[in-house]
């Protein structure tokens, strides 16, 4: 996991904290700036998520339940998403 810059670009510290539960198959990732910090507008990338595969095959990634706030911390709406994966 690592950042991927948008909710840095003014320099602000980015905590980037994940748990991920094996036996669901899921994670659960939360990226966020400091307390008091300004928000940023635009577009870009939160973070990236790396796998590390454990054998051949296909399998769907999908982010279920998103959340996000505008510069003024009103609540923005996302919609879920998802990719088809492929190792071969």
């Amino acid at each position: 996991m690592s950042n991927g810059g948008f909710l840095s670009q003014d320099g602000q510290a980015v905590a980037i904290v994940h748990r991920e539960d094996p036996s669901t198959g899921t994670i659960q990732v939360n990226a966020t700036r400091p307390p008091g910090a300004q928000g940023v507008a635009g577009q870009g990338t939160v973070f990236t998520l790396t796998f590390m595969a454990k054998t051949s095959g296909r399998s769907m990634v999908t982010i279920t339940q998103g959340g996000a706030k505008d510069p003024g911390m009103q609540a923005i709406s996302v919609s879920p998403a998802q990719a088809a994966i492929t190792i071969q």
